[in-house]
């Protein structure tokens, strides 16, 4: 009789080692999956149009009149997947925020298309590098997407940079879309824009910056329009942090004989998550 408790005893044991060995496996799995699917740069960028300069509240429209569609601002997290030394596969969720009314402040957050592609480094010569992102939608989920009936809308952002020497740089950005809206055949087919610019290292986290923007588009009859919002941006960028940078902007525009009481006080805020 004296063997039955040890039996049991010995089958406790087993059972717990077992039990053990079973919630150790498991733990091990769910850790190889999150450090396959976990991206190996999290960056963010957020761009907070207004007030004017003047004092308003609401910022000014490319005219000098005063935009009625109050401050707003955009916002996007970008989830990048290492695919090269010089290329990452990107997702990029996105969202805008903006006063419901002009007579109300309450701040309304809604849900713009997300996108996927990559970044890459696609041409490097001595000082010249030439860089940027192709990417398109991933699925409709704003309401002016989802009333069009957006479908794609492949394009991306690119930029043109020479290091003129540690301190300096000089250079464009570019960006453009083909887009595709199954509901709104006549929307112009391809918005785009270049903005020239340069930029000054007052410090190592202290930059001065200027760049001129000039929109155009290209219709549906294949014709290349330049709209006459064309903007002149003085900044200067300071980085707190890795995860923190901070870039107030003045913008000011041609249209108003780039009359700085006419023009608009706006940020960019980006940096790294991981």
């Amino acid at each position: 009789m004296k063997l039955i408790p040890i039996l049991l005893s010995v089958m406790s044991f087993a059972a717990i080692a077992q039990t053990t060995s079973i919630n150790t496996s498991q733990t091990d799995l769910s850790t190889s999956f999150l450090d396959k699917i976990k991206p190996d740069r999290i960056s963010h960028f957020s761009m907070i149009n207004g007030p004017s300069i003047d004092g308003n509240s609401s910022p000014q429209s490319f005219d000098g009149t005063v935009n009625t569609d109050g401050t707003s601002s955009w916002h996007q997290v970008s989830f990048g997947y290492n695919l090269t030394k010089k290329t990452r596969l990107v997702i990029n969720p996105r969202f805008v925020i903006e006063r419901a009314t002009v007579t109300d402040d309450t701040s309304v957050g809604k849900l713009d298309n997300p996108v996927i592609g990559i970044t890459s480094t696609w041409y490097k010569n001595g000082n010249f590098t030439f860089s940027g992102g192709l990417n398109t939608i991933i699925a409709a989920v704003s309401e002016s997407g989802i009333a069009r009936g957006t479908e794609w809308n492949p394009g991306g952002f690119q930029s043109a940079n020479y290091k003129v020497n540690d301190k300096l740089n000089v250079g464009t950005w570019l960006w453009g879309r083909y887009e595709f809206h199954r509901n709104a055949p006549d929307r112009r087919r391809a918005p785009l824009f270049v903005s020239p610019y340069i930029s000054y290292s007052v410090a190592d986290k202290l930059t001065l910056q200027a760049f001129y923007q000039v929109d155009g588009k290209i219709t549906n009859a294949d014709a290349l329009n330049w709209d006459n919002k064309e903007q002149m941006n003085f900044s200067f960028s300071y980085k707190l942090s890795k995860g923190l940078t901070l870039q107030p902007i003045i913008t000011v525009y041609r249209e108003t004989n780039f009359n700085a009481q006419q023009g608009n006080l706006n940020l960019w805020v980006s940096g790294r998550f991981l």
